[in-house]
């Protein structure tokens, strides 16, 4: 993978493994193990990366859908009710 760096640096290589705080980086060119800070990483590669490893809370997200009928856990709720 490409990976791009904070300060607009880029290695090409694989994430060996990867927590919550960061993630062990092997370089493609020299065969370097490096472990990095989620920090380093150019922020839109970082919430990608961050999103696909699972270590972004969604569940703060506000959903919208259209309905005409929603049960909640109090009991079923319409419009204008």
């Amino acid at each position: 993978m490409l990976l791009h760096l904070r300060d607009g640096r880029v290695q090409w290589g694989t994430i060996q493994s990867q927590d919550p705080e960061g993630f062990v980086f092997a370089r493609l060119d020299n065969g370097g193990i490096a472990r990095l800070s989620w920090g380093m990483l150019d922020p839109a590669q970082q919430r990608d990366l961050k999103l696909q490893f699972g270590y972004v809370d969604l569940t703060g997200d506000e959903y919208m859908i259209d309905a005409d009928r929603i049960v909640t856990t109090d009991g079923p709720s319409s419009p204008g009710s």
